[in-house]
């Protein structure tokens, strides 16, 4: 006798929460994870507001710039198709972008000194992209927050990156 045996065998590796996982990172975040992730974030703001930044605050909040740009470029993107932006003063990227330039010229007289000391328009634009990083988390889903993260190590390794050399 043979035995019967299917033209397809069953895959043992194929996991069967794929699905919910799927659902799970089209969701919006819930408070207590937008509380886990921004918590780091406005700490190290604090921590340059009162001058005891460490370079791990630094990269802390260059990180959450460089997420937050590509997630407003997806914005902005979308609304500009939509029709939903009214004039160019409604598109995220510009401020990010000025928050970055803030991070860099912070980092550069960083380097000089050896203090991360920011200046007081320099500490409102990158309060302004902590804020913006809020309101992301928000309304974003977990996967279009990694999605981002995702962009942003691709540029790295694209060597897409501001330099030091171009905020002096």
């Amino acid at each position: 006798m043979s035995k019967h045996r299917t033209k397809h065998p069953r895959r043992p590796w194929a996991d069967p929460t794929a699905p919910l996982r799927l659902l799970h990172g089209g969701r919006p975040f819930d408070e207590a994870e937008q509380t886990k992730l921004s918590l780091p974030v406005h700490l190290a703001l604090e921590a340059l507001r009162t001058g005891r930044a460490t370079d791990e605050d630094y990269d802390t909040l260059a990180i959450v710039a460089n997420v937050s740009l590509v997630r407003a470029e997806q914005i902005d993107k979308t609304a500009r198709k939509a029709g939903r932006l009214h004039s160019e003063a409604d598109l995220m990227v510009p401020v990010i972008q000025r928050a970055q330039d803030a991070l860099l010229t912070l980092k550069a007289r960083a380097l000089r000194t050896g203090r991360l000391v920011p200046t007081g328009p320099e500490l409102q634009e990158i309060a302004t992209v902590v804020d913006i990083h809020d309101q992301l988390l928000a309304l974003s889903t977990p996967r279009q927050m990694q999605q981002a993260m995702r962009e942003v190590l691709a540029r790295v390794r694209r060597q897409q990156v501001y330099r030091l050399e171009d905020a002096a």
